[in-house]
């Protein structure tokens, strides 16, 4: 980083709840200028790799909040002048360095070949991001320092411990005018970013509650024409196993456990059902597994529920029949 950056992120660090702040040539769900070289780590013998390649600022990961597991972080000793040196991401280090100590591996890149005055010592191992989207797995990727790898376009991350980080906006805003009057940029909230990102999402959802919600009630209609046609089918039956003696409760209830029948046969199909829609899901859905059990107990109780209120208005209207008009009307 140059000296006018340097100074910018020290006034932006100075902001009353400002509790870290940091660059990178690419942000999460914007990885339009990260790069994708070929990788190749000393010592494997395995031919070059694809590999996303990022450059950041010494406090980028403080202020997203993603964790050195290994070895250290970039610092503001790592300047042009010092050992050229590089950060590898978990997915990098598990499928790129098995076997091996990640921070005492040593990296080169390029495109269309591996350049060997890129070589850089690996000096940590930071956590996954999921840059490209929500859904999809952390792409392996390696981490530049500014200093020695300058970049004419970088994104800003500042955290904030206020409750409410927009509370903030406008002191950076006027940090960065101060700065350069003319520098063109634009401050979004991170909560704001990624609702952006599930808009479409959130549309698919809404389209599925509201078809999920006709089918429900086409099934309740369904279910209740059913019931109600062979309860009137059966009338006779049911006239005379009251002038025999059976009781209204006992009719009731006759057609009350052929409602339980039903209820349990669709609660089983409904979960069959609701599983195979999760693990459709949970494909293209953030945090949506198939085996929820959010979705499939509400699977089976709005099946049921359905089953036996569709069920018991008619048995309730035949069990109030009189028995002496179901017979004469006969």
């Amino acid at each position: 980083m140059n000296t006018w950056v340097r100074t910018l992120f020290g006034n932006i660090a100075r902001i009353e709840g400002v509790t870290a702040v940091g660059s990178s040539s690419g942000f999460p769900t914007r990885p339009d200028n990260d790069p994708t070289p070929l990788v190749h780590v000393e010592g494997v013998t395995t031919p070059p790799v694809v590999s996303r390649g990022r450059t950041v600022s010494p406090g980028f990961f403080d202020a997203m909040g993603i964790r050195v597991l290994q070895g250290r972080g970039f610092t503001d000793d790592d300047r042009a002048t010092g050992a050229p040196v590089a950060l590898v991401n978990e997915s990098f280090a598990r499928r790129y360095m098995v076997g091996m100590d990640p921070t005492r591996g040593q990296i080169s890149f390029g495109f269309p070949t591996v350049l060997p005055q890129t070589k850089r010592n690996v000096v940590g191992v930071v956590g996954d991001v999921r840059y490209a989207s929500l859904q999809g797995e952390a792409e392996p990727a390696f981490y530049l320092v500014q200093d020695q790898s300058p970049v004419l376009r970088m994104s800003v991350a500042v955290s904030t411990s206020l409750a409410d980080p927009r509370a903030a906006v406008d002191a950076v805003r006027a940090e960065i005018n101060k700065a350069d009057p003319l520098l063109a940029f634009d401050v979004v909230p991170v909560e704001t970013l990624i609702a952006s990102t599930l808009s479409r999402q959130k549309l698919g959802m809404t389209l599925m509650l509201v078809f999920g919600a006709m089918a429900v009630t086409l099934a309740a209609i369904g279910i209740y024409g059913v019931i109600a046609y062979a309860s009137a089918e059966r009338s006779r039956e049911f006239a005379t196993r009251m002038a025999l003696g059976a009781s209204s409760s006992n009719v009731f209830w006759l057609l009350a456990g052929q409602a339980r029948v039903l209820a349990l046969v669709g609660g089983v199909l409904g979960l069959a059902a609701a599983y195979a829609a999760g693990r459709l899901a949970s494909s293209w859905l953030y945090e949506v597994r198939a085996s929820d059990p959010v979705i499939l107990a509400g699977a089976f109780a709005v099946v049921v529920t359905v089953t036996v209120v569709a069920t018991l208005i008619p048995a309730r209207r035949v069990s109030r029949t009189d028995p002496a008009h179901a017979l004469r009307a006969d």
